[in-house]
């Protein structure tokens, strides 16, 4: 079997009356059908680090990238 697009995304399932649990899970097609394979199903980090892990999931940069690095000195270039 060869499958071309897997995504990987965290679904929240409520728990009625208790804390809500999130499941690390991907999301393939097989046959023309659409099928769900669930990686982790008990991520017990808190809501913060969820949200980070979606969004690293979803492409989202959590540093915007003139922030990433710190130029404390450079040297000029010599083109030849």
């Amino acid at each position: 079997m060869m499958y071309h697009n897997i995504f990987v995304h965290v679904t929240k399932i409520s728990n009625h009356d208790s804390t809500p649990t999130y499941l690390l899970r991907e999301i393939y097609r097989e046959g023309g059908k659409v099928k769900h394979c669930t990686l982790d199903n008990n991520i017990s980090l808190g809501s913060e680090k969820i949200a980070r892990i979606s969004q690293i999931l979803r492409g989202v940069a959590l540093v915007p990238a003139h922030s990433a690095i710190q130029i404390l000195h450079s040297r000029p270039v010599k083109c030849k």
